[in-house]
C-alpha cells in the first residue's frame, strides 16, 4: 500500500490525468511520440501512483528511439542538471521529485540504469512496490547482467513474497559471481519459503502464483480427460503465431511477446519449438526474468514426469 508520502489524488487531478492520458495514445498513435510524451509526464506526475500510465510512457518512450537500448546520443549531456536535481532530491527524501525527474532522464534514454535503479528506491520507500519492480525489470534489458541491479531486484521480489522469480535472479547473481555468499544462502533459503509459503504438503506439481503467462494447455485442469491432447493443426498454429512474429520483428525485447509465442507452440503440441522461442529471446530481453523462470519451469516439469513415471515402474 501507498505510504503516507504518496498525497490523495483528488478528483480533479484525476479527471484532467485520464483525459490528457487518452490523448497521448491518440498521438502516439499517429506517431507523434514527443507530444504523447509530454501528456504522460503530466498523467504520472498528477498521479504517480497510477501503474498503467507509466507503463504507456515507457512504451512511448522506448517506441521514439524505435527500442535502440541507448535513446538519444547525446542523453549523458542533455540530462546532466536532471540528473543532478534527482540525486538532490534522492538526498531530501523527496521521492515524488526523484520520480519525475527520473522520468525526464528517461525521455531521453528509457534505458538508463542508474536513473531507474533510483527511481526504484524512490518508489519502494513510497510503498510503490510494483512500481520499484517495473523499474528495475526495465533497466535489465540494458545490464542484465549487473549484478547490483539483480540483487535490488531479487530482494523486491522476496519482499512481495514472489520466491521464484528472486530464485532465479539470486541464481544469476551467483552465476556472475560463484563466491558471492549472500546469493548462495539466498538461494536455499527462498527455497524452503518457497515450500513454506506453499504449504509443504502440496502435489509437487503445483507452482507458486506468478504473473507469467500459463502456456495454454501445459497444465492439467479440474476434469483432465484420458489420453494425449490431439495435435493442433499445423495452419492454425501458424496463423496464431503469424500476428505475434510481426509484433516481435518490431519489438524484439519484448519479453512478454516471447511468452505469448511459446504459449502457441505449447498448445500446438510443440514443445520443442516454445524452448526454441523462449532461449531465443534471453539475449534480445537481456536474460529477462519471465523467461528465464517459464524455462525453469519447463525443465521441473519434465522432472517431475520422468520422476512420476519412475515411481509408477517401482
Amino acid at each position: 500500500m501507498p505510504s503516507d508520502n504518496l498525497p490523495a489524488v483528488s478528483a480533479e487531478s484525476r479527471r484532467i490525468s485520464v483525459e490528457q492520458f487518452d490523448r497521448a495514445n491518440q498521438v502516439a498513435a499517429s506517431g507523434n511520440y514527443d507530444y504523447a510524451i509530454q501528456l504522460l509526464l503530466t498523467c504520472c506526475k498528477l498521479d504517480p501512483a497510477n501503474f498503467l500510465f507509466r507503463q504507456t510512457l515507457r512504451r512511448t518512450q522506448k517506441a521514439k528511439f524505435k527500442n535502440n537500448l541507448r535513446g538519444s546520443p547525446l542523453a549523458s549531456v542533455t540530462t546532466v542538471r536532471t540528473r543532478a536535481q534527482l540525486k538532490a532530491a534522492k538526498r531530501s527524501r523527496d521521492y515524488l521529485k526523484v520520480l519525475e525527474y527520473g522520468e525526464v532522464i528517461l525521455s531521453k534514454n528509457p534505458w538508463d540504469v542508474g536513473a531507474q535503479m533510483d527511481m526504484a528506491e524512490a518508489a519502494d520507500a513510497l510503498g510503490l512496490l510494483d512500481h520499484a519492480i517495473f523499474f528495475l525489470d526495465q533497466a535489465r534489458q540494458k545490464s542484465p547482467k549487473d549484478t547490483t541491479l539483480n540483487r535490488a531486484l531479487a530482494r523486491l521480489f522476496e519482499k512481495r513474497g514472489n520466491y521464484s522469480h528472486a530464485i532465479a535472479l539470486w541464481q544469476l547473481v551467483r552465476e556472475a559471481d560463484p563466491k558471492d555468499v549472500e546469493a548462495a544462502h539466498k538461494a536455499k533459503d527462498l527455497a524452503a519459503s518457497e515450500t513454506i509459503a506453499r504449504g509443504g504438503y502440496k502435489d509437487p506439481s503445483s507452482t507458486e502464483h506468478s504473473p507469467l503467462p500459463e502456456p495454454p494447455g501445459s497444465r492439467s485442469g479440474a476434469h483432465p480427460k484420458p489420453g494425449p491432447a490431439p495435435a493442433e493443426p499445423q495452419d492454425r498454429v501458424t496463423r496464431e503465431a503469424a500476428p505475434i512474429l510481426a509484433r516481435l520483428d518490431t519489438n524484439p525485447t519484448d519479453a512478454h511477446l516471447y511468452l505469448q509465442l511459446a504459449a502457441v507452440y505449447s498448445k500446438g503440441n510443440q514443445p520443442d519449438r516454445a524452448r526454441a522461442v523462449l532461449e531465443q529471446g534471453l539475449g534480445p530481453t537481456g536474460n529477462d526474468y519471465r523467461l528465464v523462470l517459464e524455462l525453469m519451469e519447463r525443465d521441473l516439469e519434465t522432472y517431475r514426469k520422468n520422476l512420476a513415471i519412475a515411481e509408477r515402474k517401482l
